[in-house]
């Protein structure tokens, strides 16, 4: 099987997240798209809802998708959230699954600041989410790593078991999650941005006021 993980907070989680898993699963032949919710982020501030919420609200959004699930690999180990960790688990219970990590630019410009970010292809394939007719520049320690291990040919991409980077080109839904999270605190509940269910969930909990 190739499976695709999609990693963060979900701080909470919305369309956008959404809209990344159904579009890559249109644009290439994955079996199914995990969505990850980290336990502790290592580079980023601490999110307002607690792991269980969040992992709640992400089953509640995952109910009815096709090919779309959760993985709890995070929660459950608790801690500091190192990916490589995770892709160590899963590579392990799973051999004959192949892992792509689905990471968007803003994520990739800082991938060298991940712990052992140089192991992590050894364990997937890395799949990175850009915006069409956009000029792409990243830091110069990553072009190396780019010009070794990119590919544009998706069968190449999809025999290798790992280590290939993938380039695919989505549509953005711009929305700022800090922005969310303060409509959520005047009690702005949009459907349109976070799913009906999930807002429920909000509202309930008394989450992010």
């Amino acid at each position: 099987m190739l499976i695709g993980l999609l990693g963060g907070t979900f701080d909470p989680v919305h369309i956008g997240h959404l809209h990344v898993a159904k579009s890559l699963l249109k644009e290439l032949p994955f079996d199914e798209i995990r969505l990850l919710p980290c336990y502790k982020p290592v580079h980023r501030p601490e999110p307002k809802a607690s792991p269980e919420e969040r992992l709640a609200m992400l089953k509640l959004a995952c109910k009815n998708l096709e090919k779309i699930t959760v993985d709890e690999h995070e929660i459950k180990r608790a801690g500091n959230s190192y990916m490589i960790d995770t892709l160590r688990e899963l590579t392990h219970e799973n051999p004959q699954h192949h892992f792509c990590l689905i990471l968007g630019k803003d994520a990739f410009d800082g991938f060298h600041l991940w712990h052992q970010w140089e192991n992590i292809l050894n364990y997937c394939h890395l799949v990175i989410v850009t915006r069409p007719n956009t000029s792409i520049e990243y830091p110069d320690i990553l072009k190396s790593f780019i010009q070794q291990f990119s590919t544009p040919d998706i069968t190449d991409f999809i025999k290798s078991p790992s280590g290939k980077i993938f380039f695919c080109s989505i549509p953005p839904l711009d929305i700022s999650a800090t922005q969310l999270r303060s409509q959520l605190a005047q009690k702005n509940y949009d459907t349109n941005i976070i799913p009906a269910a999930i807002c429920n969930y909000i509202q309930v909990h008394k989450l992010y006021l």
